[in-house]
């Protein structure tokens, strides 16, 4: 076991891996969930888009490219909120209009 190589790479925990917000360049499958969600949020598109500050034509091009994870309820589209949000990191021009026009107008600094 001691033989098999190891990637110091992915030890080094440095400022060049994070963007400005303190977040990986690359991210995992799901970065914030520690553990399993018991109740997780649903978004519907008109919500996930007042909240990012996009076109609701954003959101639903985004669920026809399997973008975001979603589920269909009485024909209409629920939105995982864990997989909106990191579709919203993983975007810059999305990330942008969100912290200009979405809900990320009010929050003045950003925790890392």
């Amino acid at each position: 076991m001691d033989n098999l190589p190891t990637n110091n790479k992915l030890d080094n925990n440095s400022q060049e891996d994070e963007n400005y917000y303190g977040m990986p360049k690359k991210l995992s499958p799901n970065p914030f969930l520690l553990t399993e969600i018991k109740e997780p949020l649903w978004l519907s598109i008109s919500e996930a888009s007042k909240l990012a500050g996009v076109n609701s034509k954003t959101i639903r091009r985004a669920l026809q490219t399997e973008e975001l994870k979603y589920t269909i309820v009485k024909n209409r589209y629920s939105i995982d909120f864990s997989s909106f949000i990191l579709y919203i990191l993983k975007h810059k021009k999305i990330r942008n209009k969100f912290l200009n026009y979405g809900i990320g107008q009010y929050i003045e600094k950003w925790v890392k």
